[in-house]
């Protein structure tokens, strides 16, 4: 009887062992990616910037969306600033909108930010402002936009 159990018990182990090896479809996988593309520009006078636009994951089927643009400026290699905008966008074949935008930055010391305002334009989200340091003033004209079908874009 014990070499019975013994045999069950080995074929029920190797059942679950071969059943965990296999791959979990995305219906079932417990987090979806999240999207990201970034770009590197070159604005004069030795200063740099880095933007990633990262889409949040959503829940299937939601008619809405978030997404983060996020600059990385530096002067002569050395950081000197990051900036996020953060917007949400309800869409549909209707229309878009932007539910809610927000910014945060943080700056190397003796750069300011000013004159920070968000726009929020039919599907587009917009942050403008000017990164600033004697003798230096960068202009910043941040966009995120998305379509009635939910494609999300940087301008």
């Amino acid at each position: 009887m014990k070499l019975i159990a013994k045999k069950f018990f080995s074929v029920i182990l190797v059942g679950i062992l071969a059943f965990s090896l296999l791959p979990v479809p995305k219906t079932l996988a417990a987090e979806p990616a999240t999207e990201s593309m970034s770009t590197v520009e070159d604005l004069g006078n030795g200063i740099t910037v880095e933007t990633t636009l990262v889409i949040h994951p959503s829940v299937e089927r939601s008619s809405t969306k978030t997404a983060t643009l996020t600059r990385d400026y530096q002067k002569d290699g050395s950081w000197i600033a990051t900036l996020a905008l953060t917007a949400t966008f309800s869409y549909s074949t209707s229309g878009v909108s932007v539910v809610s935008a927000s910014y945060t930055k943080n700056l190397a010391s003796g750069w300011t930010f000013n004159s920070p305002n968000i726009k929020k334009t039919g599907g587009t989200a917009i942050l403008t402002g000017d990164l600033k340091k004697f003798p230096f003033n960068v202009p910043v004209d941040m966009k995120i936009s998305c379509s009635p079908t939910g494609v999300i874009t940087k301008g």
